[in-house]
Formats: C-alpha cells, structure tokens, sequence
C-alpha cells in the first residue's frame, strides 16, 4: 500500500485478512510461521527483524485496532489509565502523558474527555471503547495503523462516526490506515484503493472505483453481485457455491476453480498469474476479454467471440496474440525472459522436449541472443525487451496479432528494427496485423489499410496510399496535416487546425462527435450521427460532407 492513504483488505471469512495483518505484526500464533515472502515496511523488512526490533516497531510505528475492543481493554484499570501506559513507554512524565491523553480523546471526538478517561470500559458503549482504542493507537502516532474489523459489532449511526473519525485521522496526521473487513459498505465509503483476498492471495486490486465499477476477477464479481441493495428491492440474492478451502490443503492451479462458474480447464491446472487491466489494476485470472462490450460484436474467422465459452474461446485465444506498448511493463519482472517467453506453451499443455525447440526458432525469428533467456527483464535495454515480447506473442504460431504501440517506448534506431523484425515476420508466416498508433509515419511503413479513428468511432477507411492521397473526412485531414515533417520545407504548408480537445468518451457530443472541432460543421453535424458509408470504392467516410470537401491544398504526402 501507498504512504498516506486508506487501503481495504476484503474477501469472505477465511480467506487470511487477519492472518495478515498479524503476520504484518508479527502476532501470528507459534504453531504457525511466515515460510518465505517479504513485509517492507519504510525500507526494512520486518520479517527479517529479530523480536527486539520489532517490538519497538509494534505500537510506536505500526497500530492495530481490533474487532472487540471489550476484549482488547483491561477490565480493571479506568481507560485513560490504559491509554497513558502507551504514552508512558516514549518516556513522558506522567503529568504530560495523563493531559496527552485527554487531548487525544478530543481528536477521537469523546465527550467530556476527562471525565470518560477516569471510566471502566464496562461503562462505556461499543463506540466510545472503540475510540479508546483508537486513542490508544493514536498515541504513539504510527504511521501505519491497522483496522481489523473496526466496525463489525457498532450500529450505523456509531460505524459512520468511527469512519469519519478514521478519514480525519487520514487528512490530519497523513496516517496510512490498512482497513480489514467484509463489508463492502465500509469499503465504499472509505477506501482508496482496495485488495480482493481468496485463498490467501490477492486475486485483484484496484482503485476503489475500479474494483466497484469495473470488477474483473470472477470472485470479486460474485461478491458484487451478492450484495444486498440498499437504493432497491431485489430477488434473491446471487451466492457463491461452496466455501473458501482449508489454506492447508488449497486445490490445484487457480484456487477458487472449484467454485467459479467461468472455469476453464487450465483453471485446475496452472495458477494464472498477474494481469494487468488499468492504470494500478490488476487481477489474478485466465479470462484476457478485458473490457466486455455494450453493443456490437466481433467476428473472428467467422466466430462471435463475445458469445465463445470454454473450449471454443480457448481455440480463439491461441490462434490470436497482442504485443504491448511498454514492454518493461509487460513482461513479468520477477521471471526469466525464458519462462515469459514458453509460458503460453505451458499453458497449452507442449511437452518441455517441444517448448525448447519452440523457444530456440522463436528467438532466432526475432534475433533475440539466446544468452539473454536467463537474463530479467530489467537487465534488457528496451529493444531487447521488446523483441522478447514478440517471441512471447509468437511461440503459438497465432493467425492475429494485435500490436498496440509497439514502438513508441523506442528510440528511432531500435524502431527501425522492430518495424523491420514485425513484417519480416508478417511476410513469411502471412500474419493479419491490427497495428495500433498514432506515428503517422509508422502508419504508412507497415500499413496495407487503414482505419481512423475518433472518440471511439472509425471516421474513415481506406488503402493507406487513398487515405494519404485523398483523405475525405476532417479528422483525417487534420492529422496528416499537423503531422511534422520530415523536411524543413514543410514547415510553410498550410494546415487543419482543429480547435479545443477531444470531448469526454464517457458523455460524448450528440450528432457527429467532431462537429464541435471541426471548421466544416453544419446544423446537420449537430442533430444526426453520420454513417459510416462507401464513397468510393474501398472507401468509407463517416461525414455527412464527405466528397464535397476538398483538402488536396491542405494534406501533401
């Protein structure tokens, strides 16, 4: 979790939320042991501590809050006494620490703090005994505090107290909180981001508008889809078949496979590994459609693969690959570029006697050095890395390649190559490319057509030597003429300046999306939306002015 901010740890009971947070205090019991992993804490790692170190870690630089503050309090002594003992260990005289203490209450928002700091905890509700121990925590002023359950036994009017009193502690001493719970109210409310625990892994995590609105790990589906609504009157509520599995004995490959709906095969065979879905989104699953979509559909070899389940989706997922924009960020750091590159054989289920053969001609179809395969991906320059990501892509012999900025994290030389590396390829094995970029001039290297697109719509389609010739909509236009030049003649042609910025995907423009941009917008570009229509043979324009605007004095390619 990052400095400063609220991080949730949610899943069913069982899961290990607890278990963490103790094993973060290192409170676990002596039948059990942390075996292997890291707990970085501001530069060090407490599982390497000895008991001494960490004992002044716990309290002074870690808090914990419990789920029963009746069982965490002293039954004997008055609270005020409990909360000056933590005061006391900073060496405070005990003057100083009693006033500490009454001043603490205050900013826990208990009334008549000096009164209630001479009470027992018997005589005080669940809420004020919950902001004793919060006090008690906050006395030492940790910089992590962890909230286990903080809420779990309070009505709603005291829960919303205590979060609020949790988000001011927050904003006002920039704590950083670990917030345990269940409830995905609380989360809601409180959270920045948020962890979704199965089986003692993290199976996704995300902002908490991500994890909310855009949820892609089964489990955390499931889990949504369980939740009573408040704002309606539901059916039944959807539940999750079965329960979480002893952590003893934890099924084979994905842990939840038992119990998930959209399994798959290789779901009970190999543990999928970590995903990326967003910018800091990620998740634990072998599903990779990763945006569903709203309308419409797309066809693959005459397959709807919206509507491909199982078997038939894994077919599809063979025979097309994607290589990324950033190649560091796609290839997993904690592997050798030889287990990225044969694990798609893997999981396909190739024999090691196949995968190394598949290995060494893949490599050598990108010229990658096969001294590299040991190497990780932070001891490759980027090029190299990138070519390791094409192997990747390749090793399935795929029929579709999405290449989604392949070049842009490179230096014109390395480039150069890859462009080069890429339709060599596409040549010999007669691959179908859907290359993704906003380089105009890598366009009209590698492209045989081309589609332009706008606000999520394509505007225009055309052969590559049409749409450079003789573009007919604005947009295109208006990016081949503000593309530089090459040349330093260039620089007194005349341009398509479109005006403003792009409006919002989310609430788009009604009528044509660029009507609000472009110089050529009539009353019609305002009301309707335009068709994508053949104007010419082979060419498609999305404009209701298409083939009476002429920008043969504009565009000179």
């Amino acid at each position: 979790m990052k400095e400063g901010e609220i991080f949730a740890l949610v899943g069913e009971s069982g899961c290990g939320k607890s278990t963490t947070a103790m094993s973060i205090m290192r409170l676990v019991p002596k039948n059990c042991t942390i075996t292997g992993g890291q707990i970085i804490f501001r530069g060090k790692d407490l599982v390497k501590l000895k008991e001494k170190e960490m004992s002044s870690v716990r309290g002074k630089e870690i808090g914990m809050i419990f789920q029963n503050p009746l069982d965490s309090l002293n039954p004997v002594y008055p609270v005020g006494i409990q909360v000056s003992e933590a005061v006391l260990l900073d060496r405070v005289p005990r003057d100083e620490a009693w006033k500490k203490v009454v001043e603490i209450f205050k900013d826990v928002k208990i009334p008549d703090p000096a009164e209630r700091a001479r009470s027992y905890p018997h005589e005080l509700s669940g809420g004020m005994r919950q902001r004793v121990m919060i006090a008690m925590m906050l006395s030492r002023n940790p910089k992590l505090l962890i909230a286990d359950e903080p809420t779990t036994a309070l009505d709603v009017t005291i829960q919303a107290q205590i979060l609020e009193i949790i988000k001011d502690l927050k904003d006002t001493f920039g704590t950083s909180i670990l917030v345990i719970t269940h409830d995905f109210g609380i989360v809601a409310e409180l959270a920045d981001r948020v962890g979704v625990m199965y089986a003692g892994k993290i199976v996704e995590i995300g902002s908490v508008l991500q994890i909310f609105e855009k949820p892609r790990h089964p489990y955390t589906q499931l889990l949504m889809e369980a939740l009573p609504k408040i704002t309606k009157k539901q059916g039944r509520l959807k539940t999750i078949p079965g329960s979480v599995p002893n952590l003893y004995e934890l099924p084979a490959g994905c842990s939840f496979h038992p119990r998930c709906p959209k399994s798959m095969e290789i779901c009970s065979k190999i543990a999928p590994r970590l995903k990326k879905a967003g910018e800091g989104h990620f998740f634990l699953c072998y599903r990779l459609r990763l945006t569903d979509p709203t309308e419409n559909t797309i066809y693959f070899k005459g397959m709807d693969i919206f509507k491909a389940k199982g078997r038939e989706l894994k077919d599809i997922r063979r025979r097309m690959s994607m290589v990324f924009q950033d190649p560091a960020a796609s290839l997993n750091p904690r592997a050798t570029i030889l287990d990225s590159i044969k694990r798609p054989l893997e999981i396909y289920g190739y024999k090691k006697s196949e995968i190394k053969a598949i290995v060494e001609d893949t490599i050598e179809k990108v010229a990658l050095g096969k001294e590299l395969l040991n190497r990780y991906p932070h001891q490759l320059s980027g090029g190299q890395q990138q070519r390791a990501s094409i192997a990747r892509a390749l090793v399935l012999k795929p029929e579709f390649m999405v290449l989604d900025e392949p070049t842009s994290a490179l230096d014109v030389s390395v480039q150069a190559q890859i462009l080069n590396i890429l339709l060599e390829i596409q040549e010999r094995y007669n691959l179908t490319y859907l290359f993704i970029t906003h380089n105009l001039s890598v366009v009209r290297y590698v492209s045989d057509r081309i589609g332009v697109m706008y606000l999520g719509k394509i505007v225009e389609i055309a052969q590559v030597d049409e749409i450079y010739s003789s573009p007919l909509h604005p947009y295109t236009a208006g990016l081949l003429s503000s593309a530089p030049s090459l040349s330093p003649r260039g620089r007194s042609r005349k341009k398509l300046l479109l005006s403003g910025d792009p409006p919002s995907l989310i609430n788009p423009p009604p009528g044509c999306r660029l009507y609000p941009r472009c110089p050529y917008a009539e009353k019609i570009c305002r009301e309707e939306i335009p068709e994508l229509r053949e104007v010419k043979t082979g060419h498609f324009v999305a404009c209701h002015r298409a083939g009476e605007l002429d920008f043969s004095g504009i565009v000179r390619w």
